[in-house]
């Protein structure tokens, strides 16, 4: 089990895949929360003295969940909301930045949206960094690839890609300006192999980690889980 803080660049740096089940809880994140990371990344952006800012713990299980893949695969638990509304967030500022294609692939902001969204030179499902499972995915997919019309245009998908990309318009933001901040946020991932960990020690390394009542749920139903496999 490991339990370190670092870069979403560093988290996302080697292909893999974080795959969100169709069981767990819906998208809740209202305007005033997406409006609050919207400001948060713009403004670790603009000042020097901020090195990183953390999203909180990711938590997730490696190995013997899910079918086998020649790209890691692991089954997120905790931090749905924060990693899919960071895909939306890149992908309205992608669809904003009128830059050239070329000069935009070359550029930092660039640079961090293939890093975190994409697998290089894999196809279909392996291609997402986050996959949605169910029906949700094509929806979340087709946004990825900046399709639009899709149905359920009500979705909060549909309807969080459109907040980002107002603001971004009415704000004539800067995407490299955008990146400088996306490149200081940070996450803590604590995850564990099924098959090769004790349920009991990785319980005990998590919690001093000093989790909230509601990670510390998801801890308690991961390990009735694992006890049960």
């Amino acid at each position: 089990m490991t339990v370190n803080e670092v870069t979403l660049q560093e988290f996302f740096n080697l292909p893999k895949q974080m795959v969100i089940s169709t069981s767990q809880r819906n998208y809740d994140w209202n305007e005033e929360r997406l409006q609050k990371l919207w400001d948060d990344v713009l403004r670790i952006a603009k000042d020097e003295s901020v090195t990183s800012h953390s999203l909180g713990t990711i938590i997730c299980i490696e190995h013997g969940i899910l079918p086998k893949s020649h790209i890691p695969r692991f089954l997120l638990l905790d931090g749905r909301q924060r990693l899919v509304t960071i895909s939306l967030l890149l992908t309205a500022l992608n669809n904003t930045d009128k830059r050239p294609e070329g000069e935009k692939a070359n550029s930092l902001f660039g640079k961090i949206y293939d890093l975190l969204l994409f697998n290089p030179g894999e196809a279909g499902e392996l291609e997402y960094k986050i996959m949605v499972e169910g029906t949700d995915f094509k929806l979340f997919q087709a946004l990825l690839k900046g399709k639009k019309g899709s149905p359920a245009s009500d979705n909060w998908f549909s309807s969080t890609l459109e907040y980002f990309e107002q603001i971004a318009c009415a704000q004539h933001v800067d995407p490299d300006l955008f990146g400088k901040g996306l490149a200081k946020l940070a996450v803590t991932p604590v995850s564990t192999d099924q098959y090769y960990e004790e349920p009991t020690k990785v319980y005990d390394n998590i919690m001093a980690t000093g989790l909230d009542d509601v990670q510390t749920s998801l801890i308690r139903n991961w390990l009735k889980l694992l006890s049960s496999s």
